[in-house]
């Protein structure tokens, strides 16, 4: 019985020298074994583009538009990688869609009916920056636990390129005859933009955090197709937006 006893601590300590324990990201209450060295935040919110000059000007005087008719949904990720204490290098993508119908507000149809049509506005920025921390993300205490900080306030700035697309579907009237036809008005295409945000995490564990942050995007591009005429499209907007950010 002693015997089979020694073979077995004997096994389990050569088991545990073939395998040592290593120590673990995620540590006890409140704390982890090392510093996170990235973080994953996936956000949902609202897209307020500017919509202003030219092709929005021209649309919202000839149809029921109006300033909020192209506000929507604005859903996005982004990966931020830590090379400072307080600094991160980050990278992102999100999707802002609103389709609003419409109709013309000086003609109706022979029958008396509206004249109306679907307006889709969609921007969808690609982006690379850096965000600055306004305090430590977290503190080392004692040798081997890291404590992360409550409320992280940033700000961060950057560019990339924006994907856009506004598209109209629906009756259109002819500026010459009156004519009313049915088509689909498009103009898409790839512009070069610039952003500013301020935001703040707010940890609700050592690995969560709740994340707010208000941003502004500049961009402009170019028309094609069926608004070529307009020659330039304003893609400038804010959006707000709350978040989860998985640190690891």
């Amino acid at each position: 019985m002693r015997g089979s006893l020694l073979a077995s601590v004997a096994f389990a300590g050569a088991a545990l020298l073939a395998h040592p324990a290593g120590a673990q990201p995620r540590g006890g209450n409140g704390y982890l074994f090392r510093a996170p060295r990235a973080a994953l935040t996936v956000r949902l919110g609202v897209a307020h583009p500017t919509a202003s000059g030219g092709l929005f000007d021209f649309v919202r005087k000839e149809l029921t538009l109006g300033a909020g008719s192209f506000t929507g949904v604005n859903a996005g990720a982004e990966l931020a990688v830590l090379v400072a204490p307080r600094l991160a290098v980050q990278f992102g993508v999100s999707a802002q869609h609103r389709a609003t119908g419409s109709e013309y507000r000086d003609f109706v149809g022979t029958d008396d009916l509206p004249i109306s049509q679907t307006t889709t506005f969609q921007r969808t920025p690609l982006w690379a920056g850096v965000q600055w921390h306004l305090v430590p993300v977290g503190e080392r205490v004692g040798r081997l636990a890291w404590v992360p900080n409550r409320v992280v306030p940033y700000v961060a700035a950057g560019g990339g390129v924006m994907h856009y697309r506004f598209r109209q579907d629906g009756e259109f009237v002819e500026a010459g005859s009156l004519d009313i036809f049915r088509s689909e008005l498009t103009t898409r295409g790839w512009a070069p933009m610039g952003f500013a945000a301020v935001g703040t995490a707010v940890s609700v564990s050592p690995t969560v955090a709740l994340t707010m942050e208000f941003r502004r995007e500049q961009a402009r591009g170019g028309t094609a197709g069926s608004f070529r005429d307009f020659r330039r499209i304003d893609l400038a907007g804010t959006s707000a937006t709350v978040g989860l950010t998985f640190r690891y």
